[in-house]
């Protein structure tokens, strides 16, 4: 079975969900590793783990990474960083963030 984008996708946001950056990441390296081209779902999934984790510096980490390979934050990306910033008491980079 040759694996998809919407399968590691939906690998990554069932780490995700749980807040399981570790595992989050891992799969989202393997499938750039494999070469299956990763989407916008792919790293808002990533940037969701963080801030269910309150990891803000790790999900801002990511969107930088997005916009380094080319990808376009949505409107799931934004509201997840928004989400990681208000778990940490962040409002003025929440604000930051809901300007963008």
């Amino acid at each position: 079975v040759e694996t998809t984008t919407p399968m590691y996708n939906a690998l990554i946001s069932t780490f995700a969900r749980r807040g399981d950056i570790d595992g989050a990441e891992k799969w989202l390296k393997q499938m750039l590793e494999t070469g299956t081209a990763a989407d916008v779902a792919s790293y808002s999934a990533v940037i969701h783990a963080c801030a269910k984790s309150s990891d803000l510096q790790r999900a801002e980490g990511w969107v930088r990474k997005m916009d380094e390979v080319g990808i376009d934050p949505n409107v799931v990306t934004y509201n997840s960083v928004i989400n990681a910033c208000a778990r940490c008491g962040e409002s003025v980079r929440a604000e930051s963030w809901f300007k963008q």
